[in-house]
Parts: C-alpha cells; sequence; structure tokens
C-alpha cells in the first residue's frame, strides 16, 4: 500500500515514524520480519516524497538508533538490507523532487554532517565514532556476506557516501582493509552469479532428463500394454548426472555482467580521484589487476566470438553501464601506472601481497585491455560508410 503517494501522506499525519521508532526500539530482537517491513515501509514513504524524508532525517532518535544498532549489530540479512536502503534513499533524496516540493536544502549533505561529523569539534570537520563503527561494518560485509543483494546495496550506498563529500572519500580511502574488501565483495558477486546460473541449469537439465524418461515410459505401456524398465536403473528415476552446455554468453549475461561489476568499479574510480585513495590503489595494485582481469576475460570471451562489424546485438548488449566499466577501469588503471612516486613503504610490503609482474602476466593483461579498448572505439565509431571527410573527424 505504501507505494501509493496518498496512502504514505496519510501515514506521516498521524506522525507514522514516531510509532515505528518505539515499535523497533523494543521489538527488534524479537520480531526480525516485522522489523524488515516496518523499515521497507518507511524507505517507500522517504522515497515518494521529500518532505516527508527530511522528517525522517530531522529524527535523530530514530536515525541514531538505525545506524548505531541495526546496522552496526543487526544480525538479521534481509533487515539489514532494508536499512541499508533507507540510507541510500536518503542519501539519493535530491535526485528525485517533484515540481511543487523543490527547495535549496541541500538533504544529503544536511544527513551526513549531522550524523557523520563530530559537532562538539571546534571546526566541525572530523568524523564521528559512529562513521567509523559503520565503516568497520561495511568492510566486514564485504569480507564476509555471501548475499548478493546485500552486497549490491551496500556498494551502492557507499557509493552515495563518496560523491558527498571529501573527507568521507579520504576516510574510506585511509582505510586498509577498504580495497581488499571491494576486491573480495566483487569476486564473491561474480561467483554467486555464476553459482546460480550452474544451479538453474543443473535443475534445467534433471527436468528434461525426467520428462524424456517419462515419455519413454509411456509410449511403451502404450505399444506393449506392459512397462519396460532397464536393468541397470529404476524406472521413473532420472539420470543424477547433470549435463552442463559451455555455449558462448548471451546479451543478458554480459548486462548482468556489467551490472556486477558496475557498482564496485564506481568505488574504485572514486578512490582514484584523491591522493590518498590513488596511494591505497597502488599499494594494493595486484588486487585491482586481478579484478580488472577477472571482468576482461568475461567479457572477451564473448567479444571475441563475435564479427563486431555486423554484429547488431552486441551493440546492443552494450549499455550505459558496460562504457562506465570501461572508464572506470581505464582511470583505476592510468592512476596506478601513471604515479610512479607512489612506493610501498616496507611495513606496507610485508602486510601485502605482492603482485608477481612478470613479462606473461603484463602481455596478456595489456593485450585484453587493448583489445577490449579496441572493440569499444570500433562500436562508438559510427557507420563505416562516411564520406572521407567524416573519417578524418573520426580519426582525429
Amino acid at each position: 500500500m505504501t507505494v501509493e503517494r496518498d496512502v504514505c501522506l496519510v501515514l506521516d499525519e498521524f506522525n507514522a515514524f514516531k510509532i515505528f521508532e518505539g515499535y523497533l526500539k523494543k521489538f527488534d530482537a524479537t520480531y526480525p520480519r516485522a522489523v524488515e517491513l516496518i523499515v521497507g515501509i518507511m524507505v517507500n514513504m522517504a522515497s515518494l516524497s521529500k518532505a516527508i524524508a527530511t522528517k525522517l532525517v530531522e529524527n535523530t532518535s530514530l536515525i541514531t538508533y538505525m545506524i548505531s544498532s541495526q546496522l552496526n549489530q543487526m544480525n538479521d540479512v534481509p533487515s539489514l538490507i532494508q536499512v541499508i536502503r533507507l540510507l541510500t534513499v536518503i542519501t539519493r533524496a535530491n535526485e528525485k523532487i517533484e515540481d511543487n516540493e523543490k527547495d535549496e536544502q541541500d538533504l544529503a549533505a544536511l544527513f551526513v554532517h549531522k550524523y557523520f561529523f563530530d559537532e562538539s569539534s571546534e571546526t566541525n570537520t572530523d568524523l564521528n565514532d559512529l562513521f567509523h563503527l559503520m565503516l568497520d561494518q561495511f568492510n566486514f560485509i564485504f569480507e564476509s556476506s555471501l548475499n548478493p543483494q546485500l552486497l549490491d546495496y551496500t556498494c551502492a550506498f557507499i557509493n552515495s557516501l563518496l560523491d558527498l563529500d571529501g573527507k568521507i572519500l579520504n576516510a574510506f580511502a585511509g582505510n586498509k582493509k577498504f580495497v581488499p574488501a571491494i576486491h573480495n565483495a566483487a569476486i564473491t558477486r561474480m561467483r554467486l552469479n555464476r553459482v546460480q546460473k550452474s544451479f538453474t541449469g543443473a535443475q534445467f537439465s534433471q527436468v528434461n532428463a525426467s520428462k524424456k524418461n517419462t515419455t519413454t515410459q509411456s509410449r511403451a505401456t502404450n505399444s506393449t500394454g506392459n512397462r519396460k524398465s532397464s536393468p541397470d536403473r529404476t524406472p521413473h528415476q532420472p539420470s543424477s548426472t547433470t549435463v552442463y552446455y559451455v555455449t558462448q554468453q548471451s546479451e543478458e549475461d554480459i548486462s548482468s555482467l556489467d551490472s556486477i561489476f558496475n557498482k564496485y568499479f564506481l568505488c574504485l574510480q572514486s578512490l582514484s580521484t584523491c591522493e590518498l585513495g590513488a596511494m591505497s590503489l597502488c599499494v594494493q595494485s595486484s588486487l585491482i589487476f586481478e579484478l580488472i582481469g577477472e571482468y576482461l576475460d568475461k567479457c572477451l570471451a564473448t567479444f571475441n566470438d563475435w564479427e563486431i562489424k555486423s554484429s547488431r546485438s552486441l551493440k546492443s548488449s552494450i549499455c550505459c553501464e558496460s562504457l562506465q566499466n570501461f572508464i572506470c577501469l581505464i582511470s583505476v588503471v592510468n592512476c596506478i601506472i601513471s604515479n610512479p612516486d607512489l612506493k610501498r613503504t616496507e611495513s606496507e610490503s610485508e602486510s601485502h601481497e605482492k603482485f608477481d609482474l612478470n613479462v606473461e602476466k603484463c602481455v596478456e593483461f595489456g593485450t585484453n585491455l587493448f583489445t577490449l579498448s579496441k572493440y569499444y572505439l570500433h562500436l562508438l565509431k559510427g557507420d563505416d560508410n562516411n564520406d572521407d571527410d567524416d573519417d578524418d573527424d573520426e580519426n582525429q
């Protein structure tokens, strides 16, 4: 019901946030499903109206409780996902403003400075303990979670925070666990997607085998009147061996791959925009190259099989997220290789695994990156039947 704007306005009129706050503080550990639904209702209310979202931000006791207790201490994953969704909606409230709600108030900036900065400091520019607890929780989620939705929503919220304030960006960049956590989350997310597809394929193979076996038995029964059974196995029991078919990735697979990596590549690109983040990327260059290498291997396996010049299906599969990923990985690689003065200290070299920059790895990585660049340049080039002047402009 709360996807309807009128319902949300009625709930706001009866001060629903105060009612929800009392219930959450009393029963959050007793009824986790009710907590999930209540926080989901607040997400719908905040996403439909900036005025309601502003009231939610001004409710200091509720937001502080959500961050300090539910986000940092809750073990229920569905409820945790809803809490992160709520915080993401608040940080992106300025992007969805209706014509009758236009104002000059930056709700995202108000939220960040109200809850993540230490008001007791003289300059009010120091991040408080609540933010550092949240950062540690995000690292823990990236390092240990196997829930794809939780990983994706957490990364989306971090992307929103990185774009809001330079202090927050430097705090994430200065955390030594953050870049390895992003690497682990992206690799885990990709493997979870692959496991889900393999599991679905196994089910599909077993169902087909069962149908085929049942059809054969039915025909045998109709023709002879007696059910024929194989001496090797029981009738009605399909083969336990699952057959996997290795096929070329479809357009949906490529779009899914780009969607998975997009949030994590955006995080890395945001880190590359500050000096402290560039240092972190250089220190963790082995993990960065491994992550980009995984993405290149998945993309090029399909790109090389298609005829680029005549394949409309490939062009249609290249979406905005594909171009974003390409720009992000080029920016990150350029940040690493164009900063020779950023060297590892002895302590950092001992605490991080060194990247074996042998000739074969460098050639393979560089070749894959160049090949992907060539494909994108060709797809963006346009028609091949342009006149000489247009060709000169394109070459320039």
